[in-house]
């Protein structure tokens, strides 16, 4: 492969990446129209790495794509994403637990300090104007993250990056959280990891079940199917 190729290869790659993340954290309206145009343009990149990369995200299922119309963001029904949610709660359930089977390590410690040490510092300004909402979102990814690679388990990591792929599932319900609900979400968080860090597997995987089953009901209490908005 040439050096060119690997260039343009490489500016795909990210074309993909930015996109499918712009996706899941709910940037673009259920059905809303995805033109190529528009998003090269804001992208600063031609538009062939965005007709690519919609063509792999339509593959993913995270748009759509329909002759004569392009593609569309898809819109998830609530069924759909209250078993979405069944199953990460198993797959991440079962990701504590085998974290907590496991010694940590000096560095698998540093990966659960650092964004419970975020959150606590987030949780700080919770009560001002202009909570940072993204950060929080970043740090709940790094946290889970760090349960899932300190678990060891290549395929439990790539079949619960599956079962989240979609936007209000791996977003969370913080659009709709409450001071409470970030507070009690936090300490959940604490709590996942005092039990991985003392080896207690049974209640790990109990704790991070009910964590995410929270989260389920506070969505499942507030989301609008697509057809409806």
């Amino acid at each position: 492969m040439s050096k060119n190729d690997e260039v343009v290869q490489t500016r795909s790659q990210t074309v993909i990446s930015t996109l499918r993340e712009r996706l899941l954290r709910g940037d673009f309206e259920p059905e809303e129209r995805l033109q190529e145009v528009a998003l090269a343009e804001s992208l600063g990149v031609s538009r062939t790495p965005v007709r690519e990369a919609l063509r792999t995200l339509a593959e993913e299922g995270l748009v759509i794509y329909a002759t004569n119309r392009g593609y569309r963001a898809r819109g998830f029904s609530l069924d759909y994403i209250m078993k979405a949610f069944r199953l990460r709660m198993a797959l991440e359930g079962l990701g504590a637990r085998l974290a907590a089977e496991k010694p940590l390590t000096p560095v698998a410690r540093e990966s659960f300090q650092r964004p419970l040490a975020e959150g606590d510092t987030l949780l700080q300004a919770l009560t001002s104007d202009g909570f940072d909402h993204e950060a929080w979102r970043l740090m709940n990814k790094a946290f889970h993250l760090a349960v899932h690679q300190h678990a060891d388990n290549e395929l439990l990591l790539q079949t619960a990056a599956w079962s989240a792929r979609i936007p209000v599932v791996i977003a969370g319900a913080f659009r709709w959280y409450v001071p409470t609900d970030y507070r009690r979400s936090h300490d959940q968080h604490h709590r996942i990891f005092d039990a991985i860090e003392k080896g207690q597997s049974d209640r790990a995987d109990h704790l991070m079940q009910e964590h995410i089953y929270e989260a389920s009901e506070i969505i499942a209490a507030n989301y609008r199917e697509p057809s409806l908005r």
